[in-house]
C-alpha cells in the first residue's frame, strides 16, 4: 500500500510561490537600477524612466499583497513590500527631477 502526505500540496504550493516572488522582486531590482542608471545618462527622458520605475513600483506591490492575502500561511517578511516601495519612490522621483544639462565648452 502506498500513502502520500498530505502536507506534500501546500508544500509544493509554498515554494512555487516564492520562488515566484523571489523571481519577480529579483528582476524588479536589477531593472531598478537599470532605469535608474538611464535616468542618470539620459536626464531628458526622466519623465518615460519615472513613469517605468513607477509601474514597476505598484505591479511588484500588487503581487506581494495578492500573494498574502491569498494564502494564510505564507509569511512575507518586510523587506518584501519594501522593493516595491523603493520602486515606487524612485519613480515618482524620477518624475519631479529637473534635468540640468551640463555643456562643456570647448577651448
Amino acid at each position: 500500500m502506498v500513502a502520500f502526505s498530505s502536507d506534500l500540496a501546500g508544500y509544493t504550493q509554498y515554494y512555487f510561490i516564492t520562488t515566484v516572488l523571489v523571481q519577480d522582486s529579483f528582476i524588479v531590482g536589477l531593472v531598478t537600477i537599470f532605469v535608474g542608471a538611464l535616468t542618470y545618462v539620459r536626464p531628458d527622458e526622466h519623465t518615460v524612466w519615472g513613469l517605468v520605475m513607477m509601474s514597476m513600483g505598484i505591479s511588484e506591490l500588487v503581487l506581494v499583497t495578492s500573494t498574502s492575502s491569498t494564502i494564510p500561511f505564507l509569511q512575507i517578511s518586510p523587506i518584501g513590500p519594501a522593493g516595491g516601495i523603493l520602486a515606487l519612490i524612485s519613480g515618482f522621483l524620477g518624475l519631479i527631477f529637473k534635468p540640468e544639462i551640463i555643456r562643456f565648452s570647448s577651448t
